[in-house]
């Protein structure tokens, strides 16, 4: 007998899950566009106090902070492009948990409308709304043959 071959499917309810991960990626955007900001800001003011102090514009100081600054905002960029990949792949896989049974419930509903036989609804085990499953399974099992 032949093993049934896994596939992933990426997206079991695109809809749903576009959403939750493209909302995830914007709101992890304006986060960004905050820490960014207040980067600016703070590196902006020790120019500030370092025209204060009258220093000369070529004084090593403004040479330090520039760096300081340059590197600052390449370490930001690259933990908010992993932050951000990593959160995009969590809500990848919570979706998963969270859409998966819900198209597993329409998909048995459609069948039963249908007359089609089927065995038990079950879910995955890591997935969401387990109890779901028991509720449609007892629906079925007392209207299945009227």
């Amino acid at each position: 007998m032949e093993k049934k071959s896994k596939r992933i499917q990426v997206l079991i309810y695109p809809q749903f899950q576009l959403r939750l991960i493209f909302g995830l990626v914007a709101s992890n955007l304006v986060l960004v566009g905050v820490f960014f900001l207040t980067q600016v800001l703070f590196f902006n003011y020790y120019k500030k106090m370092g025209q204060e102090m009258k220093l000369p514009a070529d004084h090593m100081f403004f040479s330090f902070v520039d760096q300081q600054q340059h590197q600052m905002l390449l370490f930001f960029l690259i933990a908010a492009v992993l932050v951000m990949i990593a959160g995009a792949v969590y809500s990848m896989v919570m979706s998963h948990r969270v859409a998966g049974p819900v198209v597993r419930v329409i998909r048995y509903l459609n069948e039963f409308k249908k007359g089609k036989s089927r065995s038990e609804l079950k879910f995955r085990e890591q997935d969401f709304f387990g109890e779901l499953a028991d509720s449609v399974n007892q629906f079925v099992a007392r209207h299945g043959s009227k």
